[in-house]
């Protein structure tokens, strides 16, 4: 009887053992699986030095699941979603990026970033629409209408030249007056097919520039129509 006595508490203890060991198993749990931000960066920026672009990705995700506005982790993940050829995630993530600047009233800083996205993801036209309008806000026309004209560069295909067309349209409203604007703009409508309004608008341009300007816009009207009026009027610019 004694001996059996003395094996009664023997269930509970053991159960209370599991129990404490179960207590530290999740303790140990929660804290390698803790949200450490800085970590979640370190170890990012080390796998993306290392070429472990996509490990980089999920590391950022991880960051931006329980941060979604982090403009920290919005500027890290976009260009390495654009250098694995996630173009379209790569373009929103830095429309996010851009959109957490702009509201907290830091548009050079978007400024920057687009310029930065620009280098990636130059044939997105509407990022160049985007980069315009901060210049616009501001109060930099001419540096908006720049944009446009850089980014009408990247459309030189016929299959994107409605696009370069959208673009210099964009500028000439924005500087109607602007000499570089109104050369790509006149040169662009004849590529194509307005030829009669791209040589009016460059007419219009001859007439009310002087000098080297006169002279380009002259020689650009004699290479679209090769006459010896046009030719002409180029030596007597």
């Amino acid at each position: 009887m004694s001996g059996a006595g003395a094996a009664g508490p023997r269930p509970a203890a053991a159960s209370r053992k599991r129990r404490r060991a179960g207590s530290r198993g999740m303790a140990l749990f929660r804290r390698r699986h803790r949200y450490d931000r800085a970590r979640l960066f370190e170890d990012a920026a080390k796998a993306r030095k290392r070429g472990r672009r996509r490990k980089a990705i999920e590391l950022y995700r991880v960051v931006l699941a329980k941060e979604p506005n982090d403009v920290r982790a919005l500027r890290k993940i976009a260009p390495i979603l654009a250098e694995t050829k996630q173009r379209g995630e790569a373009w929103k993530t830095y429309q996010r990026a851009v959109a957490q600047l702009r509201g907290k009233g830091f548009v050079e800083q978007a400024i920057g970033l687009l310029g930065e996205a620009a280098g990636h993801l130059a044939d997105e036209p509407e990022l160049w629409h985007a980069l315009a309008d901060l210049e616009v806000e501001r109060g930099r026309r001419s540096d908006a209408a720049n944009a446009l004209l850089k980014g009408a560069r990247n459309f030189r295909s016929r299959r994107t030249r409605n696009t370069a067309l959208a673009l210099l349209i964009a500028a000439r409203r924005i500087d109607p007056e602007g000499f570089h604007t109104n050369m790509a703009l006149g040169r662009m409508l004849v590529r194509a097919g307005s030829r009669g309004r791209g040589k009016q608008l460059l007419e219009q341009l001859a007439n009310r520039t002087r000098g080297k300007q006169r002279r380009a816009v002259r020689s650009l009207l004699f290479r679209i129509s090769p006459t010896p009026a046009a030719a002409l009027r180029w030596l007597r610019a």
